[in-house]
């Protein structure tokens, strides 16, 4: 059974944040994963395997490949190693082409957001993402004998989930109503988009010159370009990415590299490729590209040597690479407990890692945008109740998922939907506060908790300090002030006068 712990805290790069205990009651809880609870969803060559014993897997029943998973973190008593297994892609006798393979929790046993008896809530399950790291075909650790089989395929965690037949991408496209908000992760860095967001059953990125905000036949993910500009992913990336363009336009020592913006800093942000400058480090901002990069994935989930918990039945000297070969970005062969909060309409996405114990924010989006009026959108298009999906999607097929240097499947333990209240959710300002312009240096965050209020005006005062950045600053996050939406001055200069005056008999006290 699940047990919630009382404080979740998000801890990334030396920022901290706690959000309040979540002590709501649960809606539903499994760690069984009996078939007759759930629906199924997909297309292609799918394997799907309710209530399996995960600690040992013979993938094709013949003793080729074996999986050896370890207990889940979540777990507690009973089977303590059942879940569910989902793969796709995985017969070697057919063509590879793209496919999915998903199940849903009945309506009957959850249904959950708007307009339901829990409208706000938070689901929780336990995640083993497996990508092969490929063989060494002579078995002498010369990298020029290492094979690599393309393994584009991504767990899949969604919500608000009505229509039973699910829809990724734009795979089984007639599904268009009903269709919840999903977060899809590939286990292995290097794709175009390691995190993609699915809003309607189709997967959506920011792109320039992609055309209107339409589906169209796979190829060409919505994009909401042409039509609105203001429309977002909602990916950690994106804002990271946006204030940085921000502010290369005003420094013209900014290295751009190749000169396109959006493909050198966070615009794929799950990928170690690209980055954002490092705002502690002034050298970050040299046109000869001397400065130092940081990338938020890659720090927050960096590579590791965890035992391979796959076995192939390879002949002599191929042998299996060591998860050293893997990539940061994204975690792979490993557990990771991932959460979906939909709290008033807004989805945030987060990510566990197992053994760093560290919730790390990966995307936060309003659905249903009501600043957007009128306006036939993705976000307007998607559901905002219903159940939860977990899938497996191999994106693009060219690869047999199951092959000795693919072994490319998800395993699903612990799920859990309990409700939520405002405030529960980890905020998405505050994880990638230390990643834009403007984190660090004079902005009136005299203490460094990420906002600029009146415990820094004491500091400041106290050490005869330059007040202007505060007084420009007063009221906001540290986010907040590097995105350049900052309050009205007017306030701020009433608390300055309001604080000056509290101090000065105390400060005169001292003086005699």
């Amino acid at each position: 059974m699940f047990t919630r712990p009382k404080i979740l805290t998000c801890m990334l790069v030396g920022l901290i944040v706690s959000s309040p205990a979540l002590v709501n009651a649960q809606v539903f809880t499994d760690d069984d994963f009996l078939a007759a609870d759930y629906t199924t969803s997909g297309t292609g060559n799918t394997d799907i395997r309710f209530n399996v014993d995960y600690s040992n897997i013979d993938i094709f029943g013949d003793g080729f490949l074996t999986v050896n998973v370890p207990e889940a973190p979540n777990s507690s008593g009973g089977a303590a190693t059942t879940g569910v297994f989902v793969s796709a892609n995985n017969d070697s006798t057919v063509s590879g082409t793209e496919s999915f393979s998903s199940v849903s929790p009945t309506l009957a046993n959850v249904n959950v957001g708007a307009g339901t008896a829990t409208p706000n809530f938070v689901m929780q399950v336990d995640v083993f993402n497996s990508t092969g790291p490929g063989i060494d075909t002579l078995g002498n650790g010369d990298p020029n004998d290492f094979d690599f089989t393309g393994t584009t395929n991504y767990s899949f965690v969604g919500i608000n989930q009505t229509n039973t037949t699910v829809r990724i991408q734009e795979l089984n496209a007639g599904a268009t109503t009903g269709q919840g908000v999903a977060l899809a992760i590939t286990a292995d860095t290097g794709a175009a988009e390691d995190y993609m967001p699915h809003y309607g059953g189709v997967g959506y990125r920011f792109r320039a010159g992609l055309g209107a905000n339409t589906s169209g036949d796979g190829s060409n993910f919505r994009s909401g370009q042409a039509d609105n500009p203001d429309l977002r992913t909602g990916l950690v990336g994106d804002v990271i990415n946006e204030a940085w363009q921000g502010e290369a336009a005003a420094v013209g020592t900014f290295d751009f590299g190749t000169g396109v913006p959006e493909n050198e800093l966070n615009q794929f942000s799950g990928d170690s490729l690209y980055f954002s400058p490092d705002p502690t480090d002034s050298g970050s901002f040299l046109s000869d590209g001397s400065g130092v990069d940081r990338s938020y994935f890659a720090e927050a989930f960096p590579t590791h040597d965890d035992p391979l918990v796959v076995t192939a039945n390879l002949a002599s000297p191929q042998e299996l690479l060591p998860n050293s070969f893997g990539t940061a970005g994204v975690v792979y062969n490993r557990w990771a407990t991932h959460r979906a909060y939909y709290i008033d309409g807004v989805v945030t996405f987060t990510v566990e890692d197992s053994v760093a114990g560290v919730e790390v924010v990966i995307m936060e989006k309003e659905i249903n945008d009501p600043s957007d009026p009128g306006a036939d959108t993705v976000f307007d298009d998607t559901s905002d109740a219903g159940s939860v999906v977990l899938g497996f999607w191999d994106r693009f097929g060219g690869s047999i998922a199951l092959s000795p240097e693919g072994a490319n499947f998800a395993i699903y333990d612990n799920l859990s939907v309990t409700a939520a209240s405002s405030g529960d959710a980890p905020t998405l300002a505050a994880a990638i506060a230390g990643f834009l312009p403007g984190a660090t240096g004079d902005n009136g965050d005299e203490n460094g908790d990420l906002f600029v209020d009146g415990t820094d005006f004491l500091l400041l005062q106290q050490a005869d300090a330059d007040l202007t950045a505060w007084g420009t600053n007063y009221g906001s996050s540290v986010a907040t002030v590097a995105s350049g939406a900052v309050p009205e001055p007017t306030s701020a200069l009433l608390m300055t006068s309001l604080l000056l005056g509290l101090l000065a008999p105390r400060r005169a006290s001292q003086r005699s």
